[in-house]
């Protein structure tokens, strides 16, 4: 959220009647929750013109749901399972290169 002054003049730049909305604390179907995420310092925007259709917009949304489970999130941040690392415990150890 410390990033929105420098993306509001970056965003006047291109489009001068641009309008940034902030929005932190968002409820959903499980309550209320916040974008931040761990380890995760990025908000993505979706354009109309680049997403055409609510279900392309869905399509993507998925794909980052997906990359929040434990067994994604674990491979794009550790690699292979048993090759790369192994959970013991519940807990992450990486194996020697």
């Amino acid at each position: 959220m410390d990033d929105v002054t420098r993306l509001q003049d970056e965003m006047k730049k291109i489009n001068a009647n641009a309008e940034l909305t902030l929005a932190n604390r968002i409820r959903g179907p499980k309550g209320y929750g916040i974008w931040s995420i761990p380890d995760y310092s990025s908000v993505f925007l979706f354009s109309k013109k680049a997403v055409k259709s609510e279900c392309d917009l869905r399509t993507i949304l998925q794909y980052f749901d997906r990359t929040l489970e434990a067994d994604a999130s674990n491979f794009l941040k550790f690699g292979v399972p048993d090759k790369n690392y192994t959970l013991r415990d519940g807990k992450v150890v990486l194996n020697p290169a």
